[in-house]
């Protein structure tokens, strides 16, 4: 199977889906990609906004708080 390169965009929307409530294993089925690769990049997502933010999340009962 050939790989496939996501932009940016496309990452950050899928990120976004997740921690707008949506299941992950349904994203991930949708886009084709594996839950490990979802989670590698939300977890450099979520890096990244705290650095150029200074944002603190919280995670409990399958939803992502974000706290300013």
């Amino acid at each position: 199977m050939k790989r496939r390169r996501w932009d940016s965009k496309t990452k950050t929307k899928i990120v976004l889906e997740g921690l707008s409530g949506r299941p992950v294993s349904e994203i991930c089925n949708e886009y084709g990609i594996h839950q490990n690769q979802y989670y590698s990049w939300r977890d450099k997502f979520l890096s990244e906004a705290r650095a150029r933010k200074n944002l603190n999340f919280e995670y409990g009962a399958g939803e992502c708080i974000i706290l300013i």
